[in-house]
């Protein structure tokens, strides 16, 4: 997107060097807009980072994560003054591994946000982990923590997928933390990359289906992405990284005929629940344009308020994101989206969407209606369909979301 428009009174913090950022307030006697709104907690460390991975991670190397956990508390204290007095749907613990995180650390987390915002009634509290993070016991304690929602960084149910990955567990430790984590939780959901270096359809198709057949109640399922600033980034450069034998086509094509028929409903591009009521609550929140605090170092966040819709990134590094706690503001951008960028923020991420996009809502964000000449092409092409209150992607369009928002895309 292009750049935002900037907040008159929430000036940038651009970096270490810039001057102290100011105490951010809500505005006196400004109504808060009333959309949902949720928790991120980004937790940066790692035992190691894979070769694939392009987010904000960092090697944990054994030292005193004290002093981080403590600004995130900051952070979040200082971020109710932003969100205004609204009930927090879900919490989510990312990152990272927010597995290495102590227990007693999340519980601090969960119970501060409470104490800011109150959480609903059965509020989704969901963490991260991998199958080497944890034990028996490491789960008893999540759970008794306050996490109530597990999603587990499988990636591959084969060793040879799991070392092409880069990954330092192997099958038998992925089986038994997904045996484990449905002892310990309700709500348990997996994550696997297909379209490996190398990877033949057939081979995927059978790790696709055992992995199906431990019953979970969710599955994230995910193309792998080759990002350019990674490990996999240069080495596809060099001409060294193997493709995949099969289109990536047959991939997707697979993947939703397999999940369907073991009764997983494809609910977003690359999610797939068993019920309703097992979908991922708090990414519903992205994929809604509803508004979501993000604390920890890098963490991004999206605050709908008198102004405008705000977008806000916290310092990502560890040492700066615990400096600025310590006066007070921990965000590096603090901007207001144009309405063309908020526009385009809520199509690229509601027509992953099976449910596609409520076409007031999107005239209320963006200002105004799609391009009407474009989006008939799109839907004489067959990949887009509109009712009087929705927009959303055909079963043909599900895989090209991305470029059908492109196509859609309001301009400035």
């Amino acid at each position: 997107m292009e750049q935002a428009s900037r907040a008159t009174d929430f000036p940038i913090v651009a970096s270490a060097a810039a001057e102290e950022a100011p105490h951010l307030e809500v505005s006196p006697g400004r109504k808060i807009a009333g959309r949902e709104l949720g928790i991120y907690v980004h937790w940066p460390y790692c035992t190691k980072i894979c070769p694939y991975c392009d987010f904000n991670v960092y090697r944990d190397r054994g030292a005193d994560h004290s002093a981080l956990a403590g600004a995130i508390l900051v952070d979040l204290s200082a971020q109710r003054r932003l969100s205004g007095q609204r009930p927090v749907q879900s919490i989510y613990f990312g990152g990272g591994s927010p597995a290495l995180m102590r227990p007693r650390d999340i519980a601090a987390i969960i119970a501060t946000v409470d104490t800011l915002w109150g959480l609903v009634a059965e509020a989704e509290i969901s963490l991260e982990c991998n199958p080497t993070d944890l034990g028996s016991a490491g789960l008893e304690a999540l759970r008794g923590a306050g996490i109530n929602r597990l999603s587990v960084g499988v990636q591959a149910f084969d060793d040879a997928g799991l070392k092409s990955l880069g990954r330092h567990h192997n099958r038998a430790d992925a089986i038994r933390t997904v045996t484990d984590a449905q002892q310990h939780f309700e709500r348990v959901s997996l994550d696997l990359i297909y379209a490996r270096p190398g990877q033949k359809l057939e081979e995927w198709r059978r790790e696709l289906g055992f992995a199906l057949d431990l019953g979970v109640e969710h599955v994230s399922l995910y193309e792998l992405t080759i990002e350019p600033d990674t490990a996999f980034g240069r080495k596809a450069r060099r001409g060294a990284l193997p493709r995949t034998v099969d289109p990536l086509e047959d991939f997707f094509c697979s993947t939703r005929e397999i999940a369907a028929n073991s009764g997983y409903a494809p609910y977003e591009v690359s999610n797939f629940a068993r019920t309703p009521e097992a979908q991922a609550r708090h990414n519903l929140l992205y994929w809604r344009a509803q508004d979501w605090v993000g604390v920890g170092p890098g963490a991004h966040g999206r605050l709908t308020r008198p102004e405008g819709r705000m977008a806000l990134t916290a310092f990502s590094r560890p040492d700066l994101y615990i400096e600025g706690a310590e006066r007070g503001n921990c965000f590096e951008e603090a901007d207001i989206l144009s309405s063309a960028d908020a526009g385009n923020e809520a199509l690229l991420f509601g027509l992953r969407l099976a449910e596609g996009i409520d076409r007031a809502f999107l005239r209320d964000v963006a200002g105004r209606d799609c391009d009407a000449a474009e989006f008939a092409q799109l839907q004489a092409d067959g990949v887009l369909e509109k009712s009087s209150q929705r927009i959303r992607a055909t079963e043909r369009g599900a895989g090209l979301a991305d470029a059908l928002a492109r196509r859609l895309a309001f301009r400035h």
